[in-house]
Parts: C-alpha cells; sequence; structure tokens
C-alpha cells in the first residue's frame, strides 16, 4: 500500500472528477482508485454522487478488480488533471527515506547576511508615494523594501 500522503492525494484527485461518467470510465475509475490504495468506502462514497449509481454494482466491481488490473495510480492523477482539479501530477514522496533516489536533500542554508530575518532588519519602512504603492492604490503600512545599494539580488 501507498505511503498515507499518497493515499490523501490520491482521494483528493478522486474527488476532482465528476463520478457521472460512462461505465467503462467510472471502472478505469475504480481500477487506478484501488491501485492508490483508497478503500471501498471511499471510492464508494464517491460513486454515490452519481446519477446511474447502484452500491450493488459499485461493490460487484470493486471485487471484481484484480491487483494487476495494468492501470495504475497515474491514470487516476491524469484523469484529475484533465478535469482541473489538481494542478500536477507530480510524485510527493514520503520522509520515511523510501524514495528510490535515496535521502532527501539537505535543507538550504542562507549565504550570510541572506536570512529572512537579516534580510529585514536592514529593509526600511516603504513611502506612501512609492510607485508600487501607487499602482495599487494602497496602503504603504508594514511594507518594507530593500534599502538602495543593498547587495542583495533576487533573479539576478
Amino acid at each position: 500500500m501507498l505511503a498515507d500522503i499518497e493515499v490523501n492525494r490520491a482521494c483528493d484527485a478522486l474527488q476532482a472528477i465528476s463520478p457521472d461518467l460512462a461505465h467503462n470510465e467510472w471502472v478505469k475509475i475504480g481500477m487506478a482508485s484501488k491501485a492508490a490504495g483508497i478503500d471501498f468506502e471511499t471510492f464508494n462514497a464517491w460513486s454515490a454522487q452519481g446519477a446511474n449509481y447502484s452500491e450493488r454494482d459499485c461493490a460487484s466491481m470493486w471485487r471484481s478488480i484484480k491487483s494487476n488490473a495494468g492501470i495504475g495510480p497515474g491514470t487516476l492523477f491524469m484523469l484529475a488533471r484533465e478535469a482541473g482539479g489538481i494542478p500536477s501530477a507530480r510524485r510527493v514522496r514520503s520522509r520515511t527515506g523510501n524514495s528510490r533516489r535515496g535521502a532527501a536533500p539537505a535543507p538550504a542554508i542562507p549565504l550570510p547576511g541572506r536570512s529572512a530575518a537579516e534580510v529585514w532588519k536592514r529593509c526600511e519602512p516603504c513611502s506612501i508615494s512609492h510607485s508600487y504603492v501607487e499602482s495599487k492604490q494602497g496602503n504603504a503600512m508594514g511594507l518594507r523594501m530593500v534599502p538602495a545599494g543593498d547587495k542583495l539580488r533576487i533573479a539576478g
């Protein structure tokens, strides 16, 4: 079974798809859901929202799915993405160390003078007449800006 975070993503993907589908598409989503580690109760609750729902048909179809059915979890994410429900099918790796590519990279350590706290200390209060504040017709209260001549560079 996939890690809990993957099953949660799969459940989110399932919810992004309308259950009002042609039978063959509904079966494909059932196969992908089972491959993704979704349990019958979750799949059944999703299916029950469809106009042509039958609990008996749903249970029968779910029992008939073999573990090597040839449709994997990726199908579920692809269909959800096509439905506009999720922005990416990018795989989220669990932090249990079972990644195929090895350990997760160490968190980046900012260079001296570039931590958020250090940059914030150097920043000056923003003026109400600053072009950004004026263009947004906003309030400069709480806004700060990097002082002229500071060595901090963002995007070059």
